[in-house]
């Protein structure tokens, strides 16, 4: 009797030792199912911190281009004003007779592409756009390309005379109180660094030559 009560016990002791095991097994998985979620957790923080840093970036970088397009916008009213305040019989202009539009070009003799430029004046013409030349002496004020406009400036002919020039046909070099100087100072004055320099309406600045059709399609 005594054989089978200690037999007993010792099968309560293995049920208990059974049931404490599956216990500690069953912390362990839970402990582990914790860590995974916790992981989860954390890696969806980094996710949305990720996403807020995006959204601040893309941001910034929108600010930034509004407050550049504003800049410009200032640059471009700030020609317009300083153009309006000049002589407008001091231009050579070339008129269309159907006008739409109006172009301010610093322009030099000399130059090549400004020479490329004015070859296609008949299409500006045709298309409603005139075009206005101001003079703009790209090697400066004791150079030949300022005597050379200064004669077609100070010519009875001026529109025949700055075609000549530009097709490297020489003009008789005369000499009178003339605005050369004085544009060659303006264009200066609002960022102008090389011809052509082309101004919209708007005020915008293009530097450099542009195909005419390009450039009619960029102001129509």
């Amino acid at each position: 009797a005594e054989s089978e009560t200690e037999s007993e016990s010792e099968t309560e002791s293995e049920t208990e030792s059974e049931s404490e095991s599956k216990t500690e097994s069953e912390n362990e998985s839970g402990s582990g199912i914790e860590s995974e979620t916790e992981s989860e957790t954390e890696s969806e923080t980094e996710s949305e911190s990720e996403t807020e840093s995006e959204t601040e970036s893309e941001s910034e970088t929108e600010s930034e281009t509004e407050r550049e397009s504003e800049t410009e916008k200032d640059k471009g009213r700030l020609r317009l004003k300083i153009l309006a305040d000049l002589d407008q019989d001091s231009f050579i202009k070339f008129k269309s007779n159907n006008e739409t539009s109006v172009l301010t070009v610093f322009t030099d003799v000399e130059c090549t592409y400004c020479r490329k430029f004015h070859s296609e004046i008949d299409e500006y013409l045709e298309n409603g756009v005139s075009i206005n030349y101001l003079a703009f002496p790209r090697t400066g004020i004791d150079s030949s390309s300022y005597e050379k406009m200064v004669a077609a400036w100070c010519s009875n002919e001026k529109k025949e005379s700055i075609t000549n020039l530009k097709n490297d046909i020489d003009i008789e070099l005369n000499s009178c109180e003339n605005p050369v100087e004085s544009h060659f100072e303006i264009g200066r004055r609002i960022g102008v660094t090389g011809t052509p320099a082309i101004i919209t309406q708007t005020g915008l600045l293009l530097p450099g030559y542009i195909p005419a059709n390009e450039l009619i399609g960029i102001i129509k």
